[in-house]
């Protein structure tokens, strides 16, 4: 038999995994590469997480992107995992606008300086 959350060989009898510390339900696993099943917990991020998101997506779009990604790799609650999906796009979308302002703003300075195309 094995631990459902770490996959370590779990002796019979034992209430928890010796390698992880977690709690052996009455379900018995057969493989320590079997799937651990969907999460029955979905609870959603709080207020400051949104708040913290909001404002690294606002200052820091490139750096808020890498981290709802890397953030959403790992996450299994869908609840969270949909936000951290809008909060990559968010930042993906800040991200592009503030470039396409600056290209824009770099080709009006061009254009509007002495010797520039008509």
């Amino acid at each position: 038999m094995y631990c459902g959350k770490c996959g370590a060989a779990r002796a019979e009898g034992d209430a928890f995994c010796p390698s992880c510390g977690a709690a052996y339900s009455g379900a018995e696993r057969s493989s320590p590469f079997a799937s651990a099943g969907p999460t029955t917990d979905d609870t959603p991020f709080g207020g400051e997480m949104t708040l913290v998101a909001i404002l690294l997506a606002a200052f820091m779009p490139f750096i808020a992107l890498i981290v709802a990604l890397v953030m959403r790799s790992g996450e299994e609650r869908p609840s969270r995992r949909q936000f951290l999906k809008t909060w990559a796009i968010a930042s993906g979308a800040w991200l592009a606008t503030g470039w396409i302002l600056a290209l824009l703003i770099f080709a009006a300075a061009a254009s509007s300086m002495p010797g520039g195309p008509p």
